[in-house]
């Protein structure tokens, strides 16, 4: 019925006006009442999709990758309809607007988007008064926060941003994630280096310690050499897991023809995702558990992301393209492959190439 009726209503206006609609209608799943009701039509458990990862157990592997739900009001909602794990974000010390409007850009052949948001915050204030109620709520979610850098802060002071925000947030999250990588903030991919890093991690962990796991997201236009380069720096800096990855610059496999610059996300991507988290794999020696974003439409791409190496799987484009019945349709589709091929556990999905011969029987 999604993709039959509503998107094409939605799809009839402003892609920005629409998400700030669909944040303010997911807000009615804070009540229990109307969560509980949600959580039974579409939240799918299932014990063999446990892991754990950070030490910590998370009921699916499957997440929403930051920038959907940025002031953490969804994070309810996002829990009755299937999702392990949110980032909620990206969060900065000031309150910012981000780039100018129209900033969201549709590519419907291609079931893709563009945006070049540019941070837009409401500040660790208020982004804190949110997690807040949450950590009360005791949702059977986990939440990670991604944080960054004010635009109009200078490269050089960016590690005091990271430090404002860790410090106020840290205590409320599962985990930080550091933004290093988003296209849309003027030079902020520039810290991808081992000086920048080494400034920001330490800042970071000065603030949250050992027992809260420190991540960086990175750019996915970063050439293999850069990667490994800066994969030995974020072993070597302790870190305990990379996304791979972020929005890209590259147009690379769209059929649309678009001149609007910014952030691309969607199906384009996922062949490069699976290549990057294979690659990382390989020269980290499986040893940095790596959370995989991009591209991902389609429960095979899960599994297949999961044998490569990924510990964790997060969507954004699909859960506008597809709905909110996806998650829990896809991590169906998941627990009945492993059930079907006599796996125990997601675990045993790692490295196991073999399985792949049966995705597409299911």
């Amino acid at each position: 019925m999604y993709k039959t009726i509503v998107r094409p209503v939605l799809f009839r206006f402003d892609s920005e006006r629409v998400h700030d609609f669909s944040v303010r209608a997911a807000t009615i799943a804070a009540n229990p009442l109307v969560r509980s009701l949600l959580s039974c039509l579409w939240r799918y458990q299932d014990p063999i999709l446990q892991c754990t990862v950070f030490d910590r157990v998370f009921p699916n592997p499957l997440g929403l990758a930051a920038g959907f739900d940025k002031r953490s009001q969804m994070v309810p909602f996002l829990s009755a309809v299937g999702f392990g794990h949110v980032e909620v974000g990206t969060i900065t010390p000031k309150p910012q607007t981000g780039n100018e409007r129209p900033r969201i850009f549709r590519l419907v052949q291609d079931e893709a988007i563009i945006n070049r948001m540019g941070f837009p915050s409401e500040g660790i204030e208020e982004a804190l008064s949110h997690l807040e109620v949450l950590s009360r709520m005791k949702l059977p979610i986990h939440v990670g926060v991604n944080i960054g850098k004010n635009k109009a802060t200078d490269l050089e002071s960016a590690a005091g941003d990271y430090r404002v925000c860790a410090r106020a947030l840290g205590p409320k999250a599962d985990w930080i994630t550091i933004n290093v990588s988003s296209p849309n903030t003027p030079g902020l991919r520039t810290l991808q280096t081992r000086e920048a890093l080494e400034q920001i991690v330490f800042a970071v962990r000065e603030e949250v310690g050992q027992q809260l796991p420190v991540l960086v997201k990175l750019a996915p236009d970063l050439t293999s050499a850069q990667l490994e380069e800066l994969l030995h720096v974020l072993v070597d800096l302790g870190v305990n897991g990379v996304i791979a990855s972020n929005t890209t610059i590259s147009r690379e496999g769209l059929t649309t023809i678009s001149d609007e610059a910014g952030g691309l996300s969607g199906p384009p991507l996922y062949r490069h995702t699976k290549a990057r988290v294979a690659e990382i794999e390989a020269i980290t020696e499986g040893s940095l558990p790596i959370i995989a974003v991009g591209g991902v439409h389609d429960w095979r791409q899960i599994v297949e992301l999961l044998v490569e190496g990924a510990s964790l799987v997060q969507i954004y484009t699909a859960f506008i393209y597809e709905g909110p019945a996806w998650p829990s349709s896809a991590l169906k589709r998941v627990a009945a492959l492993c059930k079907s091929q006599g796996l125990n556990s997601l675990s045993e999905l790692k490295a196991n190439r073999e399985i792949l011969r049966f995705i597409n029987k299911m």
